[in-house]
């Protein structure tokens, strides 16, 4: 199968080099000019929160809808519209570090779950005091517990949620087996669940070897499915399972023609 695999001109590689340090550069940037702001606004809460979900969407929009395929790093091929204009969970396959980034710069009023390591990270602390970033320990039963009535509350706020049920990156082409979390948290909520295909055409920020410096063209498609309500007798487990084959087909028709089909086989049969 052929990837069009590339040299490394120097205007490539000008170009990747541009891009993770605009990447890094960039959450500086966003943080020394809002902080002062979110000081200046803390008497007004509901301004505050107002203006949080504006710049982030619109900032997260600009930076991986525009500037990063400007300067060469990747194309966007497709980046569809979400089905529902109410809260629900987002959930979407994870093989790279832009899944976040992409999809949250395409949904207005959605927070996102993150692992508690990283919000000891500037941006990510920021926000999980500030916004709708809910931060949460799988290995503790406790922080998923707190994280759980915390994804209550944004939902119950009219926000919705974006959440990785695999956990963590995929460290192949396989999409792993889903927490239930999720999936519980729409149920209890009352919330339809909105699958989302993360795709890219070769593997970018992921772990993977030369997932860091790729050298053949890279697209990414960002698919919105359509919603899966949950059933008087659904389970967290039955709807995760649902949902799961349903992302598992759509992942393996993108696949198709791509580096990811010839070397990474499928967990799961439908």
């Amino acid at each position: 199968m052929r990837t069009d695999r590339l040299p490394f001109h120097p205007l490539r590689v000008a170009g990747l080099l541009l891009g993770y340090t605009t990447y890094f550069g960039m959450n500086f940037i966003f943080i020394t000019s809002a902080t002062p702001l979110l000081l200046l606004l803390t008497p007004f809460p509901r301004i505050q929160y107002r203006l949080l979900h504006f710049s982030v969407h619109n900032y997260l929009a600009f930076f991986t809808r525009h500037w990063l395929p400007l300067i060469g790093v990747y194309a966007v091929a497709e980046a569809g519209q979400p089905p529902l204009t109410g809260p629900c969970v987002y959930v979407a396959n994870h093989r790279s570090l832009m899944d976040a980034p992409l999809i949250l710069g395409l949904l207005a009023r959605t927070g996102v779950v993150v692992k508690t390591h990283y919000t000891n990270k500037m941006l990510p602390g920021l926000l999980a005091k500030h916004f709708d970033f809910v931060s949460l320990d799988p290995s503790s039963s406790a922080s998923v517990l707190a994280g759980v009535e915390r994804c209550r509350a944004v939902l119950a706020r009219g926000s919705s949620l974006l959440i990785f049920p695999e956990g963590t990156r995929a460290r192949s082409g396989r999409l792993g087996w889903f927490r239930n979390t999720a999936f519980r948290v729409a149920i209890e909520a009352g919330v339809p669940v909105v699958p989302v295909i993360s795709h890219s055409t070769v593997p970018f920020m992921a772990k993977l070897p030369g997932s860091i410096w790729p050298r053949s063209r890279n697209v990414f498609r960002i698919r919105f499915l359509d919603p899966a309500t949950p059933l008087p007798d659904d389970s967290p487990d039955a709807l995760a399972d649902r949902v799961y084959r349903r992302m598992l087909r759509a992942l393996k028709e993108l696949d198709k023609g791509t580096v990811w089909e010839t070397t990474h086989e499928q967990a799961r049969t439908v």
